[in-house]
Formats: structure tokens, sequence, C-alpha cells
């Protein structure tokens, strides 16, 4: 009985191992972002030239950024500002040339449609739908 049962357990650890290796992913944890009404520009590691990426705010953080990441089953809309909660996996090995993150929606709190209105001079102004 004894041996069957560390037989069993061998063939369980031998079943369970390869699945646990092949996790790319080292930790996940959830981040709710404000992804804002209009793109920005941000430099890659090799770009000669900006890209147009997600202008976003991490909260609880008050300053958007460029945010050059992909966000699995997220999709830009221009115009409108969406407060989202997303998954971050950090990855275990990260390429050199990319982020250390991927991220995945998981739901989407709130859409606010935003005009943007260019004045005589030139300047943006941007105002909510209400």
């Amino acid at each position: 009985m004894v041996r069957q049962l560390k037989s069993l357990g061998l063939s369980l650890a031998l079943l369970v191992s390869p699945l646990a290796c092949d996790d790319p992913f080292s930790a996940r944890d959830e981040v709710e972002l404000i992804v804002m009404e209009s793109l920005t520009q941000c430099m890659g590691w090799f770009a000669p030239e900006p890209d147009p990426c997600l202008s976003v705010i991490e909260l609880p953080g008050t300053e958007p950024r460029g945010f050059s990441s992909d966000i699995e089953g997220f999709t830009f809309e221009e115009g409108v500002r969406q407060r989202i909660l997303v998954a971050r996996y950090t990855l275990k090995n990260p390429p050199m040339d990319a982020s250390s993150h991927e991220y995945r929606l998981l739901r989407v709190i709130s859409r606010q449609v935003i005009f943007i209105r260019v004045t005589p001079l030139g300047q943006l102004s941007a105002q909510t739908a209400d």
C-alpha cells in the first residue's frame, strides 16, 4: 500500500510539474487605469521615431503617462475616457526590448465621452459630454 501511494505521488508530481514550468508569469495583480480620450506619442526601444500609444493614469496616480503595452481585450476609442480594471502579469523572463508586464482587461468600470475642441490659438481643451 505504501509503495502504491509513493508511486501515485510520483506520478502526480510528474504530471503537474510540466504545467508549473510552462507558466511564464511570476506574479499577477489587479490595477485600475484611466485611459485618456486621445493617444500620445511613445518612444520604443529601437524605434527611430515616436509611435502613437495610450495615455494612461495608473490609480491612485494623477498624471497621465505614455503606455505602449497592449491590453488584451481592450479597444481604445478616440474621444472616450475609460476607467478600467486590468490584470497585470509580471513575466519571469521578459524580452530585453519589451515590457516586463502583460495586461488583460477584467472589466470596464466607466466610460465618459469627452469633446476635444481646438481654440483659435491652436490650444486643445477637453470638455465632458454631460
